[in-house]
């Protein structure tokens, strides 16, 4: 979890007032970085997603502030506000810039491969034309793709990050099940039919 949703209004208005002292009056560009990254998390806690969307993308201003150290955790948050506002379509697009740019770093990549996972299966649009794919057909085969891309450095991988791929894993494995889903296998039989 990138953040905790606990603390009351109060505990947590007040958390987010001394963080603002501290981003605004530091000249320590780590502290800085440090509070901002705590703001953000406090914003979500108290599920003011509107203006965690704003200090997210403060955050990842790479002409401002140009912060990195905690910038994919930043992305998920800002993916995740606007998840819960309803943007499904943003969401969908930072889900993936996440998980495709952050393949590698598992407690990020396959919560965001996860989300983008459900949202477009939710969202079920029909394939946007010749050679497009349906969002359930692009949730299994994209998540189908990213365990193939990352199963070999499963052994490697913290407790904790297996458990996130394994529900990556579970979830492509009941996607290929659900009838109107062509499975890689099929796929690349019909492949190797054309040749």
């Amino acid at each position: 979890m990138l953040f905790r949703s606990s603390g009351n209004q109060e505990e947590l208005a007040k958390a987010e007032a001394d963080l603002r002292l501290v981003f605004n009056d530091s000249n320590d560009r780590n502290e800085k970085e440090m509070s901002l990254y705590r703001i953000i998390q406090v914003e979500m806690n108290k599920g003011e997603y509107e203006k965690a969307e704003k200090s997210c993308n403060q955050y990842l201003d790479r002409d401002g502030l140009n912060f990195a150290q905690h910038a994919p955790q930043v992305g998920m948050m800002l993916a995740l506000s606007y998840e819960k506002r309803g943007m499904i379509n943003d969401a969908l697009s930072m889900y993936l810039k996440l998980w495709s740019a952050q393949m590698g770093l598992i407690s990020v990549s396959a919560p965001a491969m996860e989300a983008w996972m459900k949202l477009s299966w939710e969202r079920n649009l029909a394939s946007a034309g010749e050679g497009g794919k349906a969002d359930r057909q692009g949730a299994y085969e994209g998540g189908w793709a990213f365990i193939d891309l990352t199963q070999r450095f499963y052994d490697k991988m913290s407790p904790s990050d297996q458990e996130l791929w394994k529900k990556v894993k579970a979830l492509v494995d009941e996607y290929e099940k659900f009838p109107g889903i062509k499975s890689m296998a099929q796929i690349k039989a019909e492949k190797e039919a054309a040749r």
